[in-house]
């Protein structure tokens, strides 16, 4: 995994992408706790009712958007040369492009 450098906030992010695609957001809190525990229901019930396919929530989500995951770069600013070759922002117009001709 690699970025550009830039802090985002996920939250934002999401409502700035279904913002552009005409969409609105409604997000919901519940504690960590809960959503581990619906999470763990689903992933069970998935493989008993889906036959193993992903449920919509699964453990390893739950602790991607409960968490801060910001990567550092310097590494490999200083030791490849790396330079972000695109923003934050051009990359999302960019994505929200690309889906707006893809999607059905």
């Amino acid at each position: 995994n690699i970025t550009n450098g830039v802090r985002v906030n996920l939250y934002d992010m999401i409502d700035d992408v279904m913002g552009q695609l005409n969409k609105t957001t409604k997000f919901r809190n519940i504690s960590t706790k809960k959503a581990f525990f619906i999470a763990r229901l689903l992933e069970c019930s998935s493989t008993i009712c889906l036959g193993g396919k992903e449920p919509l929530l699964t453990r390893y989500t739950v602790s991607v958007l409960s968490q801060s995951q910001t990567l550092s770069i310097e590494k490999a600013r200083r030791e490849l040369g790396y330079r972000p070759a695109i923003s934050i922002e051009d990359g999302t117009k960019e994505f929200v492009e690309w889906w707006k001709m893809h999607a059905n």
